[in-house]
Order: C-alpha cells, then sequence, then structure tokens
C-alpha cells in the first residue's frame, strides 16, 4: 500500500475510521489540555488567594497593635473579648 499526501488505497470505511480516530485524538488532546489549564488556573488562583490572605493577616496584625491591644490595657472587668473581637474585625473589614 502506497500512501502519497490526500490520497489512501484504503477502502471506504478504513479511511473512515482512520478519520474518526485522528478527530478522537484531537478531541482528547483538546480535552487534556483545557484540564491543564484549569488546573493550572486553579492552582494560581488558590496560591493568589493564599498570598492575599496572608497579606491581610499580616497587615491586620500590624493595625491590631494599634486599634486592639491598648484595650487590654484595661481591667479584664471593663473590656470583654467580644469588644475586642468587634475592633478586630472592624480593622480587618477595614483593610478589605
Amino acid at each position: 500500500m502506497e500512501l502519497k499526501r490526500g490520497k489512501t488505497e484504503m477502502d471506504g470505511s478504513g479511511i473512515l475510521n482512520c478519520e474518526l480516530m485522528n478527530l478522537v485524538k484531537k478531541r482528547v488532546a483538546c480535552r487534556d489540555r483545557i484540564v491543564e489549564l484549569y488546573d493550572r488556573y486553579t492552582q494560581d488562583t488558590l496560591n493568589k488567594m493564599k498570598s492575599n490572605q496572608s497579606l491581610i493577616t499580616a497587615n491586620h496584625e500590624q493595625r491590631c497593635d494599634t486599634s486592639c491591644l491598648p484595650l487590654l490595657d484595661f481591667s479584664p472587668s471593663v473590656v470583654r473579648i467580644k469588644d475586642i473581637i468587634e475592633v478586630c474585625s472592624f480593622t480587618e473589614s477595614a483593610i478589605v
């Protein structure tokens, strides 16, 4: 059997099977590429979220030193934990 570009010496069903197999291979390759790109995008997004959260946490801790910690100077009967949490929450929401 001699194969030339664009021509084959196969019967009709053989050509059809080859074309179907080529389409299947292309589809599988496209699917694999889509999955790879989606996984990479998901991982990049997750890494950015982790990075942003750590920046927010670090910034919050710096601001909390000036906003929340002075509340600890009061006696426990005056300052409740809830008050400190509210100030910390306010500080964190202001950062975002």
